[in-house]
């Protein structure tokens, strides 16, 4: 049994099971003058073993170091344990100014109206352009006019563009632009400002435009302009795939735009983008894949067939002479997804996505029809398919179930040359979203002694705050990390901002400096990054530049993570639920997922060898990436 609580009401400390951390009264006589006034008691004994729980103070206190160990910055708050007549009220304050009459209210000038007349714009265009060169922007600007707009451009230029630009039309209509870019300025949109009419609308814009971040796709596009301003001297164009994907929806949304963009950038001609989204029938498929077969040599020829689904907006479009949009499954209907098919040539080989199909509510029929009439186009170019990798959903189980293979062994077919495996990082963020949504936040296992440990969410996120106001942080805890939406628990980094060694080395530092007990969320992330270590092998000698022996290649089938992998994927499954509800379990689907992927790995691993090949490398899904 504990020190109890002084607080009235308050029962920490009286129950033996009862851990509550409680302090010490301040030993500054102004600070402990100061807490005895903020807890609603009379008559507090002020002796130095009188101290308070850490229930009086908000989760989120702040917290000062004191002689090696962490306690409140500042006096209790929280009493709910209390009665509301023993809590004491302040009294209003008093108003700074006396009241006024009417009258003299109508004589006192209003110094809104006078800031409002100097805020606007002058309303000629030459007046506009030198009353902006005189402004005093943060950087350096320079204001002029073109095609009756007005421009204002900054100075500062990367890569030949300028860091950002603001347009202004005839009627203060305006339109932004970041490294040549058009984006949309987040706070006034969201005030529904549609015109910079006014200096602090002006300034507030360009505040804006120099400290943005800059996004997903502003780095695409970037890297865009990049590639179709290279020149390419001898032979024929080479387009990357940025470039190839920009000029499709240039050239779908306008074939006279296009021709004019041409003029300026290196982009490939209509008809070579007309023939590329033309219609592709079987025939065009086996051309197509005997090419690239010509290129590979025998051990390239090994394949791997990753299939995933693409949700996409449904809706009909034109270009390219063929009409986009209907459902391949349901021709009356709008596709809503896309069956995206990739091709993976093992050993340095390339990969190519080989199909994109439009689908209406994917099954596994129809999945399983098409992954064949492509695996019989591949036989026929002499290509091996040694393994199908998807997702770990519903269809994709049933899917799976609809190959015939080995009694208790469902990872590989009977005639064992493919394996079925599910996306080694789809089954990470399905572990992490069980944890996430069990009630408690818990996940309960055995570790290797046999003893019962937990894995608790709340570490997670009890370190997360503890990093939040320090300049430097041990782990890659952000907040969507520690509290996703729904939306961003697809995020793939979001995942593995959890399940990386950053993050157990600074769970570990977080435990020895707040006492805290994360033995048990420490060992479970650490049984799942060792998984991810293994399997996330891209290239040959990360282990040598990392010093980390988990991610060299496989070099043997007698390989000591081998053997782990297999107590990982029995230990994964003594953690499933075995009924409808699940208490600090993981989902029975998720487990089986697990169990399904290590084993497949492990003969994936001893086919290869049986092969007579070595240093076996497999990456992961690219499509997820």
């Amino acid at each position: 049994m504990g020190r109890k609580c002084c607080v009235t009401g308050c029962r920490s400390g009286y129950d033996a099971g009862d851990k509550t951390p409680v302090f010490r009264l301040p030993r500054d006589k102004q600070e402990r003058s100061r807490w005895l006034q903020a807890i609603p008691r009379d008559n507090i004994p002020d002796r130095p073993d009188t101290v308070v729980c850490e229930r009086h103070w908000p989760q989120d206190y702040d917290k000062v170091l004191f002689y090696g160990r962490y306690r409140p910055a500042f006096p209790p708050s929280v009493f709910m344990c209390v009665p509301k007549s023993l809590i004491p009220t302040t009294s209003s304050i008093p108003r700074p100014t006396k009241k006024a009459l009417l009258s003299q209210r109508v004589v006192v000038v209003d110094e809104l109206n006078k800031f409002t007349e100097q805020d606007k714009l002058p309303v000629d265009t030459n007046d506009l352009v030198k009353a902006l060169n005189k402004y005093s922007f943060p950087v350096p600007t320079i204001s002029f006019e073109s095609d009756g707009f007005v421009i204002i451009q900054s100075k500062t230029y990367v890569s030949g563009v300028p860091l950002f630009a603001v347009k202004l039309l005839k009627d203060f209509h305006y339109e932004c632009f970041h490294l040549g870019i058009r984006i949309s300025v987040s706070s006034l949109a969201a005030n529904k400002i549609y015109t910079l009419d006014r200096w602090s609308r002006i300034a507030e814009a360009v505040n804006y435009l120099i400290n943005v971040e800059g996004s997903h796709t502003t780095k695409v596009l970037s890297d865009y302009r990049n590639s179709i301003t290279a020149a390419h001297s001898v032979g024929k164009p080479v387009y990357s795939v940025e470039a190839l994907v920009r000029s499709f929806s240039y050239f779908s949304s306008s074939r006279a735009t296009y021709e004019k963009f041409r003029q300026d950038h290196k982009l490939p001609s209509t008809k070579t983008l007309t023939r590329m989204t033309s219609k592709i029938d079987n025939t065009d498929d086996l051309t197509f894949l005997a090419e690239i077969c010509k290129s590979l040599d025998s051990r390239q020829r090994n394949v791997i067939i990753m299939v995933d689904e693409i949700y996409v907006k449904a809706a009909l479009s034109y270009h390219g002479g063929t009409v986009f949009g209907r459902a391949q499954n349901y021709p009356d209907k709008l596709a809503r997804t896309v069956l995206a098919i990739m091709l993976k040539c093992m050993f340095g080989g390339p990969q190519f996505l080989i199909k994109m199909i439009p689908v209406c509510k994917l099954t596994a029929e129809f999945q399983y029809q098409q992954i064949t009439i492509l695996i019989e186009q591949l036989q026929k170019c002499q290509m091996n398919v040694i393994a199908i990798v998807c997702d770990g959903n519903r269809v994709n189980q049933a899917f799976f179930n609809k190959f015939e293979t080995i009694p208790g062994k469902p990872w590989i077919t009977k005639d064992k040359k493919m394996h079925l495996l599910f996306d080694y990082v789809h089954l990470l963020k399905c572990i992490r979203n069980n944890w996430l949504t069990e009630k408690c936040g818990e996940i309960q296992y055995k570790d290797e002694k046999g003893e019962e440990c937990f894995a608790r969410w709340s570490d997670l996120r009890s370190l997360f705050k503890a990093e939040e106001g320090s300049l430097v942080t041990q782990s890659k805890l952000n907040y969507v990390s520690v509290y996703p939406r729904p939306i961003e628990r697809q995020n793939v980094q979001t995942c593995l901002r959890v399940f990386c060694d950053e993050t157990i080395v600074a769970l570990e530092t977080h435990s020895a400096v707040s006492g805290c007990d994360n033995a048990g969320t420490i060992n479970f992330l650490k049984m799942f990054v060792n998984f991810w270590n293994v399997v996330n092998v891209r290239k040959h000698g990360i282990n040598i530049r990392f010093r980390d022996p988990r991610k060299a290649v496989m070099s043997s089938c007698d390989d000591s993570r081998l053997n782990e992998m297999a107590k990982l994927a029995e230990d994964v499954r003594s953690m499933s639920s075995c009924g409808r509800g699940r208490v600090k379990q993981l989902s029975s689907d998720t487990c089986s997922a697990f169990n399904h992927t290590c084993h497949g790995f492990i003969s994936l691993t001893k086919f290869f060898y049986n092969q007579h090949m070595t240093l076996f490398c497999l990456d992961t899904f690219p499509l997820i990436h």
